[in-house]
């Protein structure tokens, strides 16, 4: 069969899978769930390898269509997008944001907004501070201005702003890769991934706002256009903290005049956006959060697990209250040590070199967390348009796998399934390089040209 029927066929099925996976398949149906997953990832790997004489203008408006089957779409996977209507909501009737939880402000019966009764009962996390960044709040801000009793004009609205970012960012990546044989199919990487939409599109995580950041991000950088990637970055670290742990990378690129620039640079836009929203509660409720992230979230971890494992056998109990903040600064020393001595080893190393630097500490950041929900793994997915590592490719794959944990009657975590994805994961990390898998999956794969 011609690859070009191939390739429509694939994109077909993702259409067909994706509409089925909205409307007919509820979180806690396992075998259904399996089944959507595989036929998405069959029909994703098809279109990477047919996709050698599709017009770039095609894939991209193919991208659109699946995204566009999640637009009139209530997530069902996850309920954060509440969280972000009620943090919008509280900002539009000027209450602090960080000055208490939901579960607070019910239990002293205050009543913030109309919408609130219906609100609450939908969020994940009402015993938390709100822990988004002050751009992310803005977002919310602007999302939460529709007055709709059901909130599907506001989740509609974020889905708008969310795929102008992407098309937007997608522009900064076709930059990045044109001089690249195998364009086509890098494209494809991110803009057909299942997890991208799946857990970008369909359940709103910000992380799908971070990925064309990035992108963005990376052409500036590319070109030494190093205060408008400063700008950029600064922006990403405004929506999520976590693509911080990329940026020691830059010390083996930039030299140190440009570099202090750069530092000052991110540093005010931070400070500035911060001062915005400063009050002395949000100091509070950043502490309190990310102490509850690294001491008491456990879910879908690997070294965390084994060592959790190995505490219970000599303490008899959960350690995860020192485990959790010695992860944390051991994967922070672990990245600012290897980022010092590639500088000592050689300055201006070349661009690949350095986004394959970002990518592997996020991949420890990830490592050594005792949380990896799989939204997670999108920024990793992102870099491996640039870098044509597999693993991450193979791991936005695997780790839907973890809503298997779903039922009737709540969540249970599958260890089984846990292990197998780490080991897969391990495995074409580890040896990737040795067979070349790139060039299996890449069609006329070229090295990039800088």
């Amino acid at each position: 069969m011609d690859r070009k029927i191939w390739f429509y066929f694939a994109s077909s099925v993702s259409v067909i899978t994706f509409f089925i996976l909205q409307f007919y398949v509820k979180r806690f149906e396992t075998i259904s769930l399996i089944l959507c997953f595989i036929a998405l990832t069959i029909s994703y790997f098809i279109t990477i390898k047919t996709s050698l004489n599709i017009k770039i203008s095609t894939i991209i408006i193919i991208g659109c269509l699946l995204r566009l089957t999640f637009f009139f779409h209530t997530p069902t996977l996850s309920e954060d997008v509440y969280r972000y209507i009620w943090d919008g909501k509280l900002q539009q009737h000027q209450i602090d944001v960080f000055a208490a939880t939901p579960a607070m402000l019910k239990e002293n019966n205050v009543n913030d907004f109309p919408e609130e009764e219906k609100l609450y009962p939908k969020l994940n996390s009402k015993s938390y501070f709100s822990v988004y960044p002050p751009l992310a709040q803005v977002v919310f801000y602007l999302i939460s201005l529709p007055s709709d009793e059901t909130f599907a004009n506001n989740i509609l609205l974020l889905r708008f702003i969310i795929l102008l970012f992407e098309l937007i960012g997608l522009i900064f990546l076709i930059q990045i890769l044109k001089p690249h044989s195998s364009i086509n199919s890098l494209l494809i990487v991110y803009w057909f991934n299942p997890l991208v939409l799946v857990e970008g599109i369909g359940n709103l995580h910000l992380e799908i706002l971070i990925a064309p950041l990035l992108f963005f991000a990376l052409s500036t950088l590319k070109q030494n256009r190093f205060l408008y990637s400063s700008i950029i970055w600064a922006s990403a670290f405004l929506i999520k903290l976590n693509p911080a742990v990329m940026l020691p990378a830059l010390l083996s690129y930039i030299n140190l005049k440009r570099l202090i620039a750069f530092s000052i640079t991110f540093i005010s836009i931070v400070i500035f956006f911060f001062l915005i929203y400063y009050d002395p509660t949000l100091v509070l409720g950043f502490q309190k959060s990310l102490g509850y992230y690294f001491s008491q979230f456990e879910f879908n971890a690997s070294v965390y697990y084994l060592l959790r494992w190995i505490g219970y056998q000599l303490v008899g109990y959960n350690t995860i209250s020192f485990l959790g903040p010695l992860l944390g600064v051991l994967t922070l020393l672990i990245i600012l040590g290897h980022s010092i001595w590639k500088r000592f080893e050689m300055i201006n190393q070349p661009f690949d070199r350095i986004v394959e630097n970002m990518q592997f500490y996020f991949f420890l950041y990830l490592t050594f967390s005792t949380t990896i929900h799989p939204w997670y793994v999108i920024p990793l997915l992102c870099l491996s348009v640039i870098t044509h590592k597999i693993y991450p490719i193979v791991w936005s794959l695997l780790i839907s796998l973890t809503y298997a944990g779903y039922s009737s009657n709540g969540f249970e975590e599958n260890y089984w399934i846990v292990a197998v994805e780490y080991a897969i994961v391990w495995l074409v990390f580890l040896f990737e390089e040795k067979f070349d898998l790139k060039s299996y999956l890449f069609p006329k794969f070229a090295n990039h040209i800088n």
